[in-house]
């Protein structure tokens, strides 16, 4: 490879890696909490909450987050992937059915902490509830304020 060449690709090599850089670093420094999960002391401050709102949130995320663990355990569908791979044999309708089943009970807990979410949201002032409902388009917004608690991260 000529010396003109290597530097090319050296270039190259160099422009890559500086551009992922600049996108992990825009991620984790101005996206903030989009990409990751929001703590509900950063969405209080958003929103203007009060002290009986803000609690009520976490009263709401923590009995959300209670549910799910009680009703689907941890690992998820991974355990049962793994079972399935594991088996002398492969029973397809054993899979599907036991799929079905976590499936209808995540459709269950999603409508039910639906139904507790949109109770809280009536308790919010218009400006707030129409601030949260546009946080709530972003794109796992509200998986990530209802889902697993980070442990570097506060409520």
């Amino acid at each position: 490879m000529s010396s003109r060449t290597l530097r090319i690709v050296l270039l190259v090599s160099l422009a890559l890696n500086l551009s992922f850089i600049g996108a992990w670093g825009y991620s984790a420094l101005v996206a903030g909490d989009q990409g990751g999960q929001i703590g509900v002391e950063t969405l209080s401050e958003e929103l203007g909450l009060t002290d009986a709102q803000h609690e009520a949130l976490v009263t709401l995320r923590e009995g959300a987050r209670e549910r799910w663990r009680s009703q689907l355990g941890r690992g998820g569908n991974r355990a049962l992937v793994v079972a399935g791979l594991s088996a002398e044999s492969y029973d397809q309708e054993a899979i599907e059915g036991q799929l079905a089943e976590r499936m209808a009970i995540r459709a269950s807990l999603i409508a039910q902490t639906m139904g507790e979410l949109h109770a809280y949201l009536q308790t919010l002032d218009e400006t707030q509830r129409q601030a949260f409902l546009e946080r709530a388009k972003e794109r796992r917004f509200l998986r990530n304020l209802f889902g697993r608690q980070r442990k570097d991260r506060q409520n």
